[in-house]
């Protein structure tokens, strides 16, 4: 089914375009229908109504069966949460405002940790997150140069060995 949507859009780009631009001329032929072959069978795009079906041959005949339309599940779902979000905002006009609750902070700043929560023997005023010492960076960048040599050191060998069989 992928397959068919995928060779949808690249039938349907090009397409977009002439639909309606440019009519085809008058005893013509019907162009209410747009045919596309396809792995799995035939797309019929209906220009009148905008549903696309794949069309095959079966054991009875030919048989179509209308491709699914998601956008139409969006469009529901989109409309829901818009419907939803402007209730929501009603409510919130609605109730009256008591404020932030005491202690809070502004709402541009946050506290450090929670009123109340203080880990382990630590002091109030120290923030939460310590920063590593600088023994801990220095530890740190040293493993990394190991490492970026050792990428180095692999690429190289692993040229000269293609260049060696080449």
């Amino acid at each position: 089914m992928r397959r068919a949507a995928a060779a949808l859009i690249v039938f349907l780009v090009p397409l977009s375009g002439a639909w309606g631009q440019n009519p085809p001329p008058e005893g013509q032929g019907d162009s209410r229908f747009v045919f596309h072959e396809v792995e799995e069978g035939i797309l019929r795009l209906d220009t009148k109504l905008g549903d696309i079906s794949l069309c095959g041959r079966q054991a009875t005949g030919w048989t179509c069966r209308i491709v699914p339309d998601e956008r139409n599940t969006l469009d529901a779902e989109l409309s829901r949460l818009q419907q939803e979000n402007a209730e929501l905002r009603a409510a919130l006009v609605d109730k009256p405002s008591a404020g932030p609750p005491p202690g809070a902070a502004p709402y541009n700043e946050a506290p450090l940790r929670p009123p109340g929560n203080v880990p382990n023997g630590a002091k109030p005023s120290e923030p939460l997150l310590k920063l590593p010492s600088a023994g801990d960076v220095e530890r740190a960048r040293a493993a990394i140069a190991r490492i970026w040599r050792r990428l180095v050191e692999m690429m190289t060998n692993l040229r000269s060995d293609l260049h060696e069989k080449s």
